[in-house]
């Protein structure tokens, strides 16, 4: 699966000429609404009579980005999945199940999206920390976690000395909720 999520995020900035979560969700058609009064939920999947929509806090900051790529990972990944209610819909058990395979999925699929390999396979030989690429990324240290994990795991990436400790799949909402 690893490398059916990696192919996919591949041939999406392939095809739109971005990496930007704002821009795919615009160029790929996708409703991007905000919500002001949640105070865990950071954001949901869903589609509601065929249109993909994404729903995220306002008030998420840098943490943004990182969302939004998850979600994307959601629409990219799990679209045809439906719940008992017709609907594609992921915010249920899910966002809090810590070893769901979707959530997980869809967190593979954002920091392939949000990092590059090139720049961080050059920061990596640089022996920066992955927090000091978390903050050159603006994203989430799990996510330059995974991206590492999953390198490795691709036969892209030499193991060093330390070892790699994939999160679990609700970290955004635990860490950062």
């Amino acid at each position: 699966m690893s490398t059916y999520i990696y192919e996919t995020v591949q041939s999406l900035i392939e095809k739109y000429n971005t990496s930007d979560p704002y821009r795919l969700i615009k160029l790929m058609g996708i409703k991007l609404v905000y919500m002001n009064e949640a105070k865990t939920l950071m954001g949901v999947y869903t589609v509601v009579l065929r249109q993909r929509t994404i729903i995220i806090r306002q008030n998420l900051g840098k943490l943004k980005k990182s969302i939004l790529a998850h979600e994307l990972g959601h629409d990219s990944l799990h679209r045809h999945i439906k719940n008992k209610d017709n609907m594609v819909n992921f915010l249920d058990d899910a966002l809090y199940a810590p070893y769901d395979s979707k959530e997980m999925e869809a967190n593979i699929f954002a920091c392939h999206l949000l990092i590059p390999d090139d720049r961080f396979l050059s920061l990596y030989k640089e022996n920066l920390s992955f927090a000091e690429m978390a903050n050159i990324f603006e994203v989430p240290i799990e996510f330059v976690n995974l991206k590492s994990y999953e390198l490795y795991k691709m036969g892209m990436l030499d193991a060093k000395s330390y070892c790699f400790d994939r999160p679990s799949g609700d970290f955004l909402s635990k860490n950062y909720g």
